[in-house]
């Protein structure tokens, strides 16, 4: 009795905590929609410089109101900084340590002070802001980066929110310059009825709305003249260090002219996939399959606990092959356990010899569980030493619970692109897009020389990957005086030279030294994972970070208090200066051994203090109730 007495006060103990630790979620609490939203920029010669402006109301309430949701921000893209204004009064945000800028933030928050918190997550920042009682506050945020071509054209992402539906006024003002070509083709997706305005050397798009639903598929996109290939190099000096960029995007402009292809689609069925996992990952398989071509070959994996081919070896691209696969993968159940690693080097083993450009496409949750090993750097490792055919890896992720970190840098690894289907979409339009990338590679091979550099930063190899229509390859560096960079690329029509030389640098393109300190972060990214917690590794990104202006995933975070020192507009936000950065000086952090986690929860002080105390007080129960027995 006195047993149950004792098990029953353990018991009660757990849940009345675990009750209380439970967050209240989206639908139960009561968010502050901002009352108006402004999304402004320009894009020169594919850099951009975007701003998006939120007007936050809080005077009818009489307590503080946290406000928590998902910033979209499309690859190559960063935040930069961002800002508060309440009254006449300006705050701007810092780069600390990831772990340093939640403390920061959750004292503001238990002091009921306005605050705001981004932490970097994949495809985008978590945003926590933080308004205090009867105070009205604007948050602007800040972005910047280089676009780069893809199928031709440029797009740029302008999700205000994916996860926080907005209803309010609304303004849009993006200008489009460029200096060397014409800009052409422009339109606004998800927005009917924008204005154009034609400038000297571009255009500007304009809307505005009252009451608005703003589109979560907002986005601008345009063409510039070019429609041949072209390659091209953009350098900057600091006065210390001469930065470049360069840029190569072939082009062919006839169907006959692709290379043929080779694909093996892998798709997770394992528990972990079932309901409307497995239904999008079906859908976006029959979407992509339908558009091979009789000259192509395929062959189709299902894993689970193991691992069953359809054929065993790739076959032609026929209408009954097509058929016959998307009936296959059409009666797939889930069931049992997910053997990645065996499901990925199996796939690699599928492909065969021949002048084919090679295709493997993972549709998973990216959640190992069985199988020779579950660990992802074993997974990425030996998939990189097992790729001896230079099979271009694309990965496409399924679920909220994704592991997004293997299956984004499974892609990257192995010069294939990665994608995220979100719970609710609608697969198949995103595939198509997704798969238009994959289905027009127009050279077997290629090789890039580079003659002056001192450091070179690219997430993938310099030669064996297969170029995509329109597409360009980014490479990023330093060099001395002189840099020269001679390209080779094995059309199936015959072999193409792209040669480049640059000079001196001068300081006309400031953007490029800030292009540079990203892609070397991404660059030391993918060498921490291959060399694991490197102190040395670490700290240069912690400084480019710090440095720059970059909030990195795992490592930085940014913070803005209004106990902050008040910094000027003008000299607050760096924009593309690649000066000092965008935070205030002498808030480096101090680097420490272990790597911070990021998205650690911000914990609510009244919360934590509930909790604590009756756990103290269920404590105390069961010393009474145990010393009792003892008599």
């Amino acid at each position: 009795m006195k047993l149950k007495i004792i098990t029953g006060g353990v018991i009660w103990i757990l849940l009345v905590s675990l009750v209380l630790a439970i967050p209240v979620s989206a639908e139960e609490q009561e968010t502050l929609v901002p009352s108006s939203v402004a999304v402004r920029g320009t894009i020169v010669d594919n850099y951009v410089n975007l701003t998006y402006t939120f007007v936050f109301d809080n005077t009818e309430s009489d307590t503080a109101t946290e406000i928590s949701w998902f910033a979209g921000v499309q690859e190559g893209l960063t935040l930069s900084n961002i800002s508060i204004r309440m009254g006449n009064t300006t705050y701007w945000g810092r780069l600390a340590e990831v772990q340093r800028a939640i403390e920061e933030y959750n004292e503001s928050v238990q002091a009921n002070k306005t605050a705001a918190l981004v932490l970097s997550t994949y495809g985008g920042y978590e945003v926590r802001f933080n308004i205090e009682a009867d105070a009205t506050a604007t948050l602007v945020i800040y972005i910047e980066g280089l676009l780069v071509r893809v199928l031709g054209r440029y797009d740029l992402s302008l999700p205000v929110s994916k996860m926080l539906k907005i209803r309010s006024d609304f303004s849009l003002d993006i200008s489009i310059h460029c200096t060397y070509e014409d800009v052409i083709g422009y339109r606004v997706r998800g927005i009917d009825g924008f204005h154009v305005h034609y400038l000297a050397d571009g255009v500007r798009l304009t809307y505005e709305a009252h009451d608005y639903s703003i589109p979560s598929d907002l986005a601008v996109t345009y063409a510039l003249t070019t429609s041949g290939g072209d390659s091209k190099i953009l350098t900057y000096t600091n006065g210390t260090h001469e930065f470049f960029v360069y840029l190569l995007a072939p082009v062919v402009t006839e169907p006959g002219e692709r290379a043929a292809r080779q694909y093996v689609f892998v798709i997770d069925v394992s528990g972990s996939m079932s309901g409307e996992k497995l239904a999008q990952a079906k859908e976006a398989f029959s979407s992509m399959i339908g558009e091979l071509s009789s000259q192509d070959l395929f062959d189709v994996i299902a894993f689970s606990n193991g691992v069953t081919k359809l054929w065993g070896t790739p076959q032609p691209g026929t209408t009954d092959n097509i058929d016959a696969a998307q009936d296959w993968v059409m009666e797939l159940e889930p069931l049992s356990s997910t053997n990645f690693y065996s499901a990925c080097i199996d796939g690699l083993d599928t492909f065969v010899g021949g002048e084919y450009v090679r295709v493997m496409i993972v549709l998973s949750d990216g959640l190992p569980t069985s199988g020779p090993y579950t660990d992802p750097e074993i997974i990425l490792n030996d998939v990189r030493e097992a790729n001896d055919l230079n099979v271009s890896i694309s990965t496409i992720a399924f679920g909220s619970d994704a592991d997004t970190t293997l299956m984004a840098n499974l892609a990257s690894q192995n010069r294939g692109y990665f994608k995220f289907i979100e719970p609710g979409s609608e697969a198949t339009a995103q595939m198509l897009r997704f798969y238009q990338m994959l289905s027009t590679p127009i050279a077997t091979s290629f090789s890039i020389s580079i003659t002056g550099a001192t450091e070179v930063n690219t997430q993938t190899g310099l030669s064996g990957s297969p170029f995509f229509n329109g597409t360009e390859v980014m490479i990023t560096g330093r060099y001395l005086q002189s840099l020269t960079i001679n390209t080779t690329v094995d059309f199936v029509t015959g072999t193409v030279h792209y040669d480049n030389e640059a000079g001196p640098a001068t300081t006309e393109k400031p953007q490029v030294e800030k292009i540079w300190a990203q892609d070397r972060i991404r660059y030391l990214q993918q060498l921490a994972i291959a060399a694991g917690n490197d102190s040395l590794v670490r700290e240069e990104i912690v400084w480019l970070s710090l440095h720059y202006g970059v909030v990195v995933k795992g490592y930085t975070g940014l913070i803005l208090t209004t106990e902050m020192t008040i910094q000027d507009t003008a000299t607050a936000h760096s924009g593309v200066t690649g000066s000092a950065g965008a935070y205030p000086p002498g808030t480096v952090a101090t680097v420490t051994d272990t790597l911070p986690a990021a998205g650690i929860p911000v914990l609510n002080g009244l919360l934590v203090t509930a909790t604590i105390g009756i756990v103290a007080i269920g404590v105390a129960v069961l010393v009474w109730i145990w010393r009792r027995r003892l008599r």
